[in-house]
């Protein structure tokens, strides 16, 4: 997914901060690091809970016909 893809992606979903924060590092796009220390800090738990709840509205991948 390339930056203006998610871009479009989050504001379809409405992911709050925290959801897009964690997408970002997911899918390996730019995201702050200052963000992402605080947001690590938290009790696993939640980390868990939010980081589920945003791979949960990523749009299902569509397989390619094989040839």
């Amino acid at each position: 997914m390339t930056e203006e893809e998610f871009v479009a992606f989050a504001k379809e979903a409405k992911l709050d901060s925290e959801q897009e924060l964690c997408l970002r590092a997911h899918l390996g796009l730019e995201y702050n690091q200052d963000e992402w220390a605080k947001f690590k800090s938290q009790p696993e738990v939640f980390q868990r809970r939010i980081l589920w709840s945003a791979l949960a509205k990523l749009p299902e991948k569509k397989e390619s016909p094989s040839a």
